[in-house]
């Protein structure tokens, strides 16, 4: 079926998609090298960046974001997770261009509950519009 199988497959309908590793990531060496980026570049789906909240995000987030927009793929949101790091993410706001930022927290306990609560107070309009 191939790539292009699998997005004729998915045109019109919702799928979340975790890529492991970082958006560079080989998913395929032969018969020619493709990158979770390609693949994300080809699918042309709306996307959100997920990057940790601490040390060492800036650049790793700034860069990702220049990957993305070197294949003209922008996301809607980012979602900064763990421990909240109020200057990691007014540095991003200030020059990530990301329209929504959100901070996830490290749950306790990762429940039904405990994200019904953490969305209750979240407003992610921007990133299912």
């Amino acid at each position: 079926q191939g790539l292009d199988g699998l997005l004729r497959t998915l045109r019109g309908t919702r799928v979340v998609v975790e890529l492991a590793g970082g958006l560079l990531v080989p998913y395929r060496l032969a018969p020619e090298l493709a990158t979770q980026a390609d693949w994300l570049a080809a699918a042309r789906a709306p996307l959100v960046l997920v990057a940790r909240a601490g040390l060492g995000t800036l650049n790793h987030t700034l860069l990702t974001l220049e990957a993305l927009r070197a294949r003209h793929l922008e996301p809607r949101a980012l979602f900064l997770v763990g421990e909240v790091h109020p200057s990691n993410r007014a540095t991003l706001a200030a020059v990530a261009g990301v329209a929504h930022i959100h901070e996830v927290p490290r749950f306790e306990a990762l429940t039904p509950a405990a994200l019904d609560a953490w969305l209750e107070t979240q407003d992610l309009s921007g990133v299912f519009a």
